[in-house]
This record gives C-alpha cells, sequence and structure tokens, in this order.
C-alpha cells in the first residue's frame, strides 16, 4: 500500500511540473517559438485575473464566416508602457520578448466567445523590439481559429500562409493585425483584422 501511494505521489509530481498546452509547427513548419494561447504563457494566465495593463480590441471577420465584436484582453505586464517597451510576455520569459494580437480569454483550452462566435490566434511579433510594424519573417504564426467545435482539429482552423500579414504597434502599445485569405481545410476562407488600445486599469 505504502509502494502505491509513492508511485501516485511522484506521478502527481510530474503532472504538475508539465506545461500546459500542444506544440505546434511556425508557417515555416519549424516548432513556434513563441507563446501560444493553445500553449505556455498565454494559455496559463487566461483562467487568471491579471492585475496588470488591459489591451482592449475589436474584431472584424469578413468572407465564409462574417461578425465584428470586443472584448479585453488582461495582461500581467504592469503598464501600457511596459508592454509598449517589452511586449506582452514579462521580461525576462523563456523564448525572448513576444508581442502576441490579442484575444478573447477562453477555457479549457477552447478560443473565447466574442460577438456571438469564437476567436483565437498564436500570431505575434517575434522576436519583439518595440513599437513599429511587423511582417513576413518579423512575425510568427501557426494558426487561427473561429468558431472551432470543442475538441474539433479541422473544422474552421485557419492556417496561416507564409506571409501571415501586418502587426503594428504603435508606442501607447494600441496597434492592429490584419490577414487576408486564410483557409481551412474545408476550404472556408476569411480576411480580417484586428485593433486594440490599451489602458492600465485602476489600482
Amino acid at each position: 500500500m505504502m509502494q502505491r501511494l509513492a508511485v501516485l505521489l511522484i506521478v502527481s509530481t510530474f503532472l504538475v511540473g508539465c506545461e500546459p498546452g500542444r506544440s505546434l509547427e511556425s508557417s515555416s513548419g519549424q516548432p513556434s517559438q513563441n507563446p501560444t494561447p493553445f500553449s505556455g504563457y498565454q494559455a496559463m494566465m487566461k483562467g487568471h485575473i491579471a492585475k496588470g495593463a488591459i489591451l482592449h480590441a475589436s474584431v472584424a471577420i469578413s468572407g465564409g464566416i462574417s461578425f465584428t465584436g470586443s472584448f479585453d484582453d488582461p495582461l500581467i505586464v504592469p503598464t501600457c508602457a511596459d508592454v509598449a517597451k517589452g511586449g506582452t510576455n514579462l521580461p525576462g520569459s523563456s523564448g525572448g520578448a513576444t508581442f502576441a494580437v490579442p484575444i478573447p480569454p477562453g477555457s479549457g483550452g477552447d478560443p473565447g466567445p466574442v460577438g456571438g462566435h469564437t476567436f483565437a490566434t498564436d500570431a505575434a511579433a517575434f522576436p519583439y523590439h518595440g513599437p513599429g510594424t511587423y511582417t513576413g519573417s518579423g512575425l510568427n504564426a501557426t494558426s487561427m481559429e473561429v468558431d472551432t467545435r470543442p475538441g474539433d482539429q479541422e473544422t474552421h482552423i485557419f492556417a496561416f500562409p507564409t506571409g501571415i500579414g501586418t502587426l503594428i504597434v504603435n508606442p501607447d502599445a494600441s496597434g492592429s493585425f490584419q490577414f487576408s485569405n486564410l483557409e481551412d481545410p474545408g476550404s472556408v476562407r476569411i480576411s480580417g483584422k484586428v485593433i486594440w488600445s490599451c489602458y492600465n486599469p485602476s489600482k
């Protein structure tokens, strides 16, 4: 009985130490290095009440799926000035500075709700060097999920082309991300834009 209890304790300790999420590949076919909404930093934080800066975002999707909506993406980075300078992950985070496109908080690894639909993406400026325009090799992404059914690994999971899109970060941490002609395995195509502002919550 004691041996069985010891084994259970060892297994439980191992599971607690594992990082949540799944391994993803970037549009170049290599493992994604930036934190994504499906693994790592963002996945852990979406279930928490962050006390730092907040990105207030609006998303507009058109094409095979069309909708608009707004949401708040809470961060643990203390202020908007910190976000603009060092990105959406904390300084010293593994993988380097990243500015991730804001997404609505979800639960259980599923995309978050917005405008009566669901939306998530791992698109990000990586490595992040401060305010500016990021495109081409300056962006890292694997996919966008729009109205994806829970547990479904294909429907409305849109792969990014090599170009990914254009991400702009302003000195006040506001910005935008524009993309076009993303296609899912069912040949549904979408284009769209995410825009956001940043504000510091009252203490």
